[in-house]
């Protein structure tokens, strides 16, 4: 199909010339002067015009610019054909918003290879529009849906959320009856061999259910992102003694004692309640992995101004790679073995709490056996 042109020129003469020039490849519209010219472009929307601009009345100056704020008339491109070839004339109507500027005489043949070059230009503008505008169409929908999708994804976490605490608050408290009654029973039933022994199996198995159901409620606020960290200034020193009060037992099991080797004035920034309980739990660990009637030392390595970071020297046997993979890894099938099973979902837990508050921790073997390295932000 013919592509529309429209010559606006108040000489006919001039249009005979340029309708002879293009009518085989073109079909030609002709306006005689700037009114004409601005009602036909809006109603017939042409692909190309040719614009005089010497004309009484409205110059071709004043058409291109009310064409150029029309909004239906605005992308078809204008080229002056004018008998005007000063440079400061060709540089106006270019600044105005024409595609080209050619003078008269003109060339038929460079005519209308300058004509095919700006319908060329002309269509691949429109196909690219019409592929922006497709692909922001696309966009929006799938931002829509994606919008979708995450309101339903924070929708069932909170669903999860309130599952979960229900389901705790329900096996706590059938746990938290039984260890009721065992007090009961043990101050009202005779003693018989053996007695002591069993309660504290008992008593201690019911303490590691409940920590399992609490770990693992925190663990999945952890990873939901609806639990909340408050900073503050802490000293490590305190802390650290503070968690070998929790940790005493699993010490006390192996006769190890615990030998601290940081600056008396390590100040830290953490949640005192989370990180207190993620060193508990790390001491725990090292006195399980540690061999019996050993000294498990923390020692402070240099860290940049910002970090504060702590090795815990433990003297024991190596651990397999299989097991340093899986010692913070919640759903490795590793953690059904010995020490990583008495300790339950705790060891993954410290790690995300100590990974919320800025920090990192790290387990590898060492020539007298493990290091658990913990680097926290420094105050």
């Amino acid at each position: 199909m013919k592509k529309t042109l429209l010559i606006v020129d108040d000489n006919p003469m001039n249009f005979e010339i340029l309708e002879m020039t293009l009518k085989e490849l073109y079909r030609v519209h002709y306006a005689d002067c700037g009114e004409k010219a601005l009602e036909l472009a809006e109603r017939i929307l042409p692909d190309l015009i040719l614009l005089d601009i010497m004309m009484p009345g409205m110059d071709g100056y004043d058409v291109c610019r009310r064409l150029k704020k029309n909004e239906r008339c605005s992308s078809i491109p204008i080229i002056f054909v004018t008998a005007m070839n000063e440079i400061n004339e060709e540089a106006k109507g270019l600044s105005l918003g024409a595609a080209d500027y050619i003078t008269k005489p003109f060339n038929g043949t460079i005519l209308q290879s300058r004509i095919k070059t700006q319908l060329s230009l002309s269509d691949a503008r429109a196909k690219l529009c019409r592929y922006s505008e497709d692909l922001e169409h696309q966009v929006k929908i799938r931002t829509a849906e994606l919008t979708g999708a995450l309101h339903q994804l924070e929708k069932m976490n909170m669903e999860r959320q309130e599952y979960l605490a229900v389901i705790a608050h329900e096996l706590r408290t059938p746990v938290n009856g039984i260890l009721g009654g065992l007090q009961v029973l043990r101050g009202h039933v005779e003693s018989w061999p053996g007695e002591e022994k069993l309660m504290y199996l008992l008593n201690r198995s019911t303490n590691r259910l409940i920590e399992t159901i609490d770990s693992s409620l925190m663990l999945a606020k952890f990873e939901g992102g609806s639990e909340n960290v408050d900073l503050k200034e802490l000293s490590f020193t305190n802390l650290v003694s503070k968690a070998l009060e929790g940790a005493q037992e699993s010490a006390d099991e192996s006769e190890i004692s615990l030998e601290l080797k940081t600056s008396q004035d390590s100040l830290i920034k953490g949640d005192s309640e989370l990180l207190l309980m993620a060193l508990t739990t790390l001491l725990r660990a090292s006195f399980k992995l540690a061999k019996s009637g050993s000294v498990v030392e923390i020692i402070e390595v240099p860290k940049d101004t910002q970090y504060f970071g702590v090795k815990f020297i433990i003297g024991g046997e190596e651990l397999s790679s299989a097991e340093l993979d899986a010692f913070w890894d919640i759903y490795s099938y590793m953690r059904l073995s010995s020490y990583m099973e008495e300790l339950g979902f705790s060891l993954p837990l410290a790690g995300k709490l100590i990974e919320s508050m800025g920090g990192l921790v790290g387990i590898s073997n060492s020539d007298t056996g493990v290091e658990i390295e913990v680097t926290l932000l420094r105050s």
